[in-house]
Order: C-alpha cells, then sequence, then structure tokens
C-alpha cells in the first residue's frame, strides 16, 4: 500500500509541466525579438 503512494507522488503534476512549458516559452520569445531586433538594427545601420 505504501509502494502506490509513493508512485503516485513521484511525477509532476499537468499544472507544473504547463507553468514550466509557459515560462521557457516566454524565455525563448524574448530571446527571439532580442535577436531579430538587433538583426533589422544592423541591416539598416549597414544601408546608411
Amino acid at each position: 500500500m505504501k509502494n502506490a503512494i509513493v508512485s503516485r507522488e513521484a511525477g509532476f503534476t499537468l499544472v507544473e509541466l504547463m507553468m514550466v512549458i509557459f515560462v521557457v516559452g516566454i524565455m525563448a520569445g524574448l530571446v527571439v525579438m532580442t535577436v531579430g531586433g538587433n538583426t533589422s538594427r544592423e541591416l539598416k545601420k549597414d544601408a546608411t
């Protein structure tokens, strides 16, 4: 009986997984915006 309780608590909940995916998505979006913004500024600077 004790093993059933331990194995049930061993994994992550759906809410925890969703929060991790949400945070990673925000961080990835910020990185893409930062890199993309620098690229467009560099192209404009090279064009002038």
